[in-house]
């Protein structure tokens, strides 16, 4: 039971990084095709996972 909650724990946080990643490259994919902006792979999922972990960060401050 107890791996069962680390599992799904482990899914979720996963999904946050995975959709904090897609919302950064979503949101370059629209800038560029507008012709404001355009960055790197790498870029994108580097901004993406500090986002996630950011956005993580102020989620677990503001339940305590």
């Amino acid at each position: 039971n107890n791996m069962k909650e680390i599992l799904i724990k482990r899914i979720k946080s996963f999904l946050w990084r995975s959709g904090a990643v897609f919302f950064i490259g979503l949101i370059d994919f629209i800038l560029e095709n507008l012709g404001l902006f355009n960055l790197p792979t790498s870029a994108v999922v580097l901004i993406g996972l500090v986002l996630g972990e950011i956005s993580k960060l102020i989620l677990v401050n503001l339940k305590k």
